[in-house]
């Protein structure tokens, strides 16, 4: 049989968390895992929900694009019950000069926060830190939190790794 993961940037992250919900979910099966970029919901939002497989969440240490901390990225990484789970936190500090937004996810930014020079290394990181993820999902691998903070190669500075029982925090 496949193994489906499931997830998204934004409203698509958090609409893939509400699909996977038990009562009222709209997907038929219990996905191998859940990817989500900063997903982003709607009134009590993502620490409303729960999720049960094996996770790979990023986010951010500053607000941007009005997406808060605690309803995206960190959210999403905290509300995971299972043990496989890794979050990439980039450090998006102020005073890099071109701040890292929430749209950095997407190849061209969006209307309000066009994509620049200054995230471009992010997507690299999330190949790197997706490919560890997907094969100790598939393959049955144990990755380890040194794994995913090798990924960050020399943008380690920039990015909080959490992994496993551990809490993410900012």
């Amino acid at each position: 049989s496949a193994t489906i993961f499931v997830g998204g940037h934004s409203a698509g992250g958090y609409s893939a968390i509400e699909a996977m919900q038990e009562n009222g979910g709209d997907l038929s099966f219990k996905p191998a895992g859940y990817m989500g970029c900063d997903p982003l919901g709607r009134g009590a939002g993502v620490p409303a929900l729960k999720i049960d497989c094996p996770t790979f969440a990023m986010g951010f240490t500053i607000q941007t694009c009005g997406v808060t901390l605690d309803q995206a990225g960190l959210a999403s990484y905290n509300i995971t019950s299972n043990s496989n789970r890794v979050m990439m936190q980039i450090i998006n500090l102020r005073n890099f000069g071109n701040q890292i937004t929430h749209c950095i996810f997407a190849s061209d930014g969006c209307p309000a926060c066009p994509s620049h020079d200054a995230g471009a290394w992010v997507r690299d990181v999330i190949g790197k830190f997706s490919t560890i993820f997907v094969d100790s999902v598939v393959k049955g691998k144990d990755a380890t939190k040194n794994q995913y903070e090798a990924a960050t190669g020399d943008k380690a500075s920039l990015v909080n790794v959490f992994f496993g029982a551990e809490p993410a925090t900012v």
